[in-house]
């Protein structure tokens, strides 16, 4: 298919087949969808930009359903503060079940929390694997305590990944971010990237405070048969 995915990670989580739309061509998808819908169970996810009226209608019309907005941000790294002391960085760690299980949780304003279609435990070991893979894979990590922010590195842009606080209201997600817009400034990066959901107004609050502006939105949309 040349507009549709399979997810083998979310495959795997979900146990049912997991498809995601990489493609907005709708004359290919009114092609690719109606045999894969006659597929059951399966679940096939979207992004697509907020002002894509006409996309939103031609995947509800196949019965997708927009499950939440997401924000993006970007900072443009023309003044960024030092790095905060408390803060340190490193790669592919190794955290506790217990703690991986409590960021996990910090997880409520995402999609698959919002979709009451999911399977609650699912989502659980979703965002779990999630931050497991995050900080234990190829990510780079501003860590304070058990508390910590995942980054990648592209050639001129930095993407921050997952930013999970337990240490709620001491300042140590602002502290997380400053660390990475400092380390992006001087390793001469051009711009910071992120995307949050617009429910998690703690979240893009923290980054519009810390110099992020708005680039955009995007429209999450699932189709769920389980």
């Amino acid at each position: 298919m040349r507009c549709i995915a399979e997810q083998a990670f979310d495959t795997q989580i979900f146990k049912v087949p997991f498809f995601r739309i990489v493609a907005l061509d709708l004359p290919v998808l009114g092609e690719e969808l109606p045999p894969l819908l006659r597929r059951s169970p399966l679940i096939i996810d979207a992004k697509i930009p907020a002002n894509a009226h006409d996309a939103t209608r031609f995947l509800h019309g196949f019965g997708f359903r927009t499950v939440c907005t997401q924000i993006g941000l970007t900072h443009r790294l023309c003044t960024v503060p030092d790095c905060p002391s408390s803060v340190r960085f490193a790669s592919n760690i190794d955290l506790p079940e217990l703690t991986i299980r409590a960021h996990a949780e910090n997880f409520r304003s995402d999609r698959f929390s919002l979709d009451f279609r999911i399977d609650r435990a699912a989502r659980d070991n979703l965002y779990a694997a999630w931050v497991r893979n995050s900080v234990g894979g190829r990510a780079q990590l501003a860590l304070h305590g058990a508390n910590f922010c995942s980054f990648k590195e592209g050639y001129d842009v930095l993407t921050i990944d997952l930013l999970s606080v337990l240490d709620k209201r001491r300042g140590i997600g602002r502290d997380l971010v400053n660390a990475v817009l400092a380390l992006a400034r001087g390793r001469g990066m051009r711009t910071v990237q992120v995307v949050t959901e617009c429910g998690n107004e703690a979240a893009w609050s923290l980054y519009l405070s810390c110099g992020f502006a708005v680039t955009g939105f995007l429209d999450c949309l699932h189709y769920v048969d389980v």
